[in-house]
């Protein structure tokens, strides 16, 4: 039997999206056919988490699109973002992708798609993408991550002027989780729930005014405060878990950390939730929202060439670089 699997996102606008996030091909005749395998379980709750994610994300992005003073569009110099596809390898069920857009103060965008595991000099692709958009070495520019080891790595020193931020969507919604474990310990301890409610909030607060020092110091109160919880709600584990693994994200994310409230006035992007709209854009569509493809890791590294190249409208200059009588004929087409 065929089972496809649908959500439907209704925005602050009352503008329903429907979309489809999983197709099964399921048998009936035996045991091992009933219900879904842990395999399917965990490629319907990723691509799941991805459209949640990207509707919030792009919501985000809308709402805070233009200073608040100039009403001018922000701009920034580029982001990257970690995506995962499903894989045809056996004993892997996903491998990474990575997936970015660079943004000049002039010019036209463009887009960088790779698997960095199948690559063997991304740091080169990245660099390539911005020198054709007119970089110099000594220029400054602004890389936005969601604090990736893999991302990070690529774009670190890869300009002696450059800058690192960690995009601001990904602290606030880790924040926001933990918020929501709070609610449900609240029918069990409101009492404590108030507290952790409380702390929580002085958490957020200090790291959007880049008070690093007291923000860690609550995060520390957080993770203690919950070891001592003594409660009967049944996701406490999973707020503890949640928690300790926020606090080892800021301490190892906290060199990107800026004053977010600062950039905010002076008209700077504190978050990368556009890049949201680029991987639906590269890789949603034909990796892991619609057609459920798996792929090698060659195979999706040449896709992701194909399709950046595409979408920047670069795909037959490439071509003709590699192959000169494609212009030439091209040329005397038009001549015609």
């Amino acid at each position: 039997m065929k089972i496809k699997v649908k959500i439907q996102i209704t925005d602050s606008d009352g503008v329903t999206h429907e979309c489809n996030i999983a197709e099964f091909d399921k048998g009936f005749e035996c045991a091992a056919e009933i219900g879904l395998s842990i395999e399917d379980r965990k490629g319907l709750l990723l691509n799941l988490q991805q459209e949640i994610v990207a509707t919030q994300a792009r919501a985000f992005c809308e709402a805070h699109s233009t200073c608040l003073c100039c009403r001018r569009k922000l701009r920034s110099k580029g982001s990257k973002r970690i995506q995962y596809v499903r894989s045809r390898e056996k004993g892997q069920s996903h491998f990474e992708v990575t997936v970015g857009k660079s943004i000049p103060a002039d010019g036209p965008d463009r887009y960088l798609g790779l698997v960095q595991s199948h690559d063997k000099k991304p740091r080169r692709r990245l660099h390539e993408v911005l020198k054709d958009q007119g970089w110099q070495e000594n220029q400054q520019i602004t890389f936005m991550t969601d604090g990736g080891d893999t991302v990070i790595n690529m774009a670190r020193d890869m300009a002696p002027a450059s800058e690192h931020i960690l995009d601001w969507f990904h602290i606030t919604m880790r924040i926001t989780v933990m918020h929501q474990y709070v609610k449900g310990l609240a029918h069990h301890n409101p009492t404590e729930a108030e507290q952790l409610a409380r702390i929580l909030r002085q958490i957020k607060a200090y790291l959007w005014n880049g008070n690093l020092h007291d923000g860690q110091i609550a995060i520390d109160d957080l993770v203690m405060d919950l070891d001592e919880v003594e409660t009967g709600y049944a996701s406490i584990k999973a707020l503890r878990k949640t928690a300790a693994e926020f606090q080892t994200y800021i301490t190892n994310s906290a060199w990107m950390i800026p004053n977010y409230a600062e950039r905010r006035r002076y008209g700077e992007r504190v978050s990368t939730g556009f890049v949201e709209s680029t991987v639906n854009t590269v890789v949603g569509k034909r990796f892991c929202k619609r057609q459920q493809m798996r792929w090698s890791k060659n195979g999706a590294h040449l896709m992701l060439q194909t399709r950046t190249r595409t979408l920047d409208g670069t795909l037959r200059g490439k071509f003709e670089q590699w192959y000169p009588g494609m212009k030439q004929s091209g040329e005397d087409k038009m001549a015609a």
